[in-house]
């Protein structure tokens, strides 16, 4: 094959193709710049290393190659995050968290008023560690390919966001320093939706938000505005800022190996396929006084839809699904045996 021959299979190859020269320049197919790969990726290219999938432009893939002394050739290949893998090893998490949570009923139910403190604190730190391999779990299933294919109806999103604020400040204790407050349009504001949805969304990123306090007295603001045809949502944090390449660049790459206290890094993958799947889009950026991520969400109903706009259930129960992916923020207070028992802030 001659040199011509070779260049037009190149640009014809359906999958992204990517050549690294000894002097670091990077030669690419359609496929590969259709991507629009940031320098942030090509870096992590550069310096691959075999591992597994890579988040690459937003989405996970599987890479093979080859590193010679006349450079890097890489093929990338979109991966879900290995999803039958993943769907097995969520399964069987899910079966022996089941069985560890019923062990832990039976042992809240022997707690008398005499229980010390000491052993209601030992119990509580051993219910958040549950809750966070339930919050890793959970993550796994969302990875998956088709997982997060779910029903949208018309629903009012002024009630939605004010009752998960509800419920969100119930899951934080005063000892989190945490001050959570929405503001909200004065009349209803539909979009078609999957508020299962939008809750993991939106409570990923205050869980970001908690944990970029880190401990400090901080305010969370939820905004909810009407902008032309957008709904727009704004999470912003007057806590430490954090950089906008926080939504392109993952805080872990990698998610076949675990890091101590750092999750799967599988959160903003996920709230970005979210947000792709309502037409709508993330953005992160500084504030004068810290931080925030915008959510833009089309409020277009389709041509006669009948039915009136749905409303998020007002209930909070031990395993919402708010509290599992708050777990990884919360203080252990939160995970006190006689918490649901407590008046909340």
């Amino acid at each position: 094959m001659d040199g011509s021959q070779f260049k037009s299979c190149y640009e014809l190859f359906p999958d992204p193709l990517l050549l690294q020269t000894p002097e670091g320049t990077w030669l690419t197919n359609p496929a590969a710049d259709a991507l629009g790969l940031s320098q942030t990726d090509l870096d992590r290219l550069s310096e691959w290393d075999g591992s597994s999938p890579i988040w690459l432009s937003r989405q996970f893939f599987y890479v093979q190659g080859h590193r010679t002394a006349d450079g890097l050739f890489l093929l990338l290949v979109a991966d879900s995050f290995l999803s039958s893998t993943t769907d097995n090893l969520s399964s069987q998490l899910r079966q022996t968290l089941s069985q560890a949570f019923n062990s832990l009923a039976l042992l809240k139910e022997s707690l008398t008023s005499d229980t010390s403190p000491a052993i209601q604190g030992w119990i509580s730190g051993l219910t958040q560690a549950l809750f966070r391999i339930f919050r890793m779990a959970t993550e796994l299933e969302h990875s998956t390919a088709n997982e997060l294919s779910r029903h949208k109806s018309c629903l009012d999103l002024t009630q939605w966001l004010d009752s998960l604020t509800t419920e969100l400040r119930y899951w934080c204790p005063a000892s989190d320093k945490v001050t959570l407050r929405a503001e909200l349009p004065s009349a209803p504001l539909a979009a078609m939706a999957n508020y299962t949805l939008l809750d993991y969304l939106v409570t990923h990123l205050v869980s970001n938000a908690i944990k970029a306090a880190s401990g400090q007295e901080a305010e969370i603001v939820l905004s909810l505005k009407k902008n032309a045809d957008q709904a727009v949502l704004t999470i912003h944090c007057n806590a430490d800022a954090f950089s906008p390449e926080v939504l392109t660049d993952p805080l872990w790459n990698q998610p076949t190996r675990l890091l101590p206290g750092r999750g799967l890094g599988l959160g903003v993958p996920i709230t970005q396929r979210i947000a792709a799947l309502h037409g709508g889009t993330l953005m992160a950026s500084h504030t004068k006084d810290g931080s925030q991520i915008t959510l833009s969400l089309p409020t277009a109903i389709p041509e006669g839809y009948l039915a009136s706009p749905a409303l998020r259930p007002n209930i909070i129960d031990e395993f919402s699904p708010v509290r599992v992916v708050l777990s990884d923020a919360l203080s252990v207070d939160a995970f006190h045996p006689h918490y649901l028992t407590r008046s909340n802030k």
